[in-house]
């Protein structure tokens, strides 16, 4: 598993390009299409900009690469976290593992068909809808005091 790191700085610190740097390998890039966040927030220590006067603040954000199959290791690792999650013991990052490995297997063991796709499209842009309506009509309805 390959993990990107990507670090952003504060809004007055203006970059042409986000940096991505894979500390596996050493190799960067100006540019990257970025899937599956998985989040974590960090301050470094000894953090310098040298080129910036102000920086009043410095996050990095880890990205894992899409899984390609699913394996004997992430099906014991799901069940491993299902069986915390029912116990409720399951910690902040665990729960984000989980969610990302039940992204993988339901991309990988039951992809779904274009169909299911475009059906799903088409309920959240009418659950849009009526979110929006809803909206409307309590602004209209609301008495004023």
């Amino acid at each position: 598993m390959k993990t990107t790191t990507v670090v952003q700085m504060s809004e007055r610190v203006l970059l042409p390009a986000v940096l991505a740097i894979s500390l596996a390998d050493g190799t960067g890039a100006e540019q990257a299409v970025m899937t599956s966040p998985v989040e974590h927030w960090s301050v470094p220590e000894n953090f310098r900009a040298p080129h910036f006067t102000q920086v009043e603040d410095a996050r990095t954000r880890s990205y894992r690469e899409q899984a390609t199959q699913w394996t004997k290791a992430m099906a014991k690792r799901f069940r491993e976290l299902v069986r915390k999650e029912a116990l409720g013991n399951l910690t902040d990052a665990e729960s984000a593992e989980l969610e990302q490995l039940t992204c993988d297997r339901r991309n990988l063991l039951h992809p779904r068909t274009i169909e299911e796709v475009l059906w799903e499209a088409k309920q959240r842009k009418v659950t849009a809808k009526l979110l929006e309506a809803l909206r409307e009509y309590v602004e209209f309805h609301q008495t004023p005091h």
